[in-house]
């Protein structure tokens, strides 16, 4: 059985005190009384006062928020080359595979919100090919990068997609080149 919240509470009782005191005031107000009513009348309207002004309010309580964690990407970015490996499995290479898919037209998009740089997109695709088992979860990534599920899913579609178009790129230059060894 779920519980009723300390704002619930409060509301089901100011609510059940407003139809307790709504009779009598209603009654009052056809009878001659004389401060009775008004007395009655001030309580009517505190109470509807407290009711309103707890319902313009998500909480009761002033919410305690949870400080982000700082952003990754800066960090992993200034990787000496040995951990960057470790990270990404990719040394050099990473700065030439983003120098070719960068201009890539999936990155680009005419909204009011601009996607998140293409490294850090790559970033996010190679840290997933990179992982196995519970630590390639996409909510292991999500945390990790700050990002949620659907955008781990979405840098990875966008990335591979955009490595893949490589391959025509690739193949023309093993073709034209006899010293390309790619």
């Amino acid at each position: 059985m779920p519980r009723a919240t300390k704002r619930a509470k409060s509301l089901r009782n100011l609510r059940t005190s407003l139809r307790i005191h709504i009779t009598p005031a209603y009654e009052a107000r056809f009878e001659d009384s004389d401060n009775g009513s008004q007395s009655q009348a001030s309580d009517m309207e505190e109470l509807v006062m407290t009711l309103l002004s707890i319902k313009r309010r998500q909480y009761l309580a002033e919410r305690v928020r949870i400080q982000h964690a700082p952003d990754i990407s800066k960090y992993l970015s200034n990787l000496d080359t040995l951990r960057f490996k470790q990270e990404f499995r990719m040394t050099e290479s990473f700065l030439s595979l983003l120098s070719l898919i960068d201009n890539h037209p999936i990155f680009q998009n005419n909204s009011n919100f601009p996607q998140r740089p293409v490294r850090d997109q790559l970033m996010v695709t190679l840290q997933r090919m990179g992982m196995s088992g519970n630590g390639s979860s996409i909510g292991v990534l999500a945390r990790f990068f700050r990002i949620s599920e659907g955008e781990v899913i979405l840098y990875c579609l966008r990335a591979v997609e955009a490595i893949l178009a490589l391959e025509r790129y690739v193949f023309i230059l093993s073709h034209l080149s006899p010293n390309f060894s790619g």
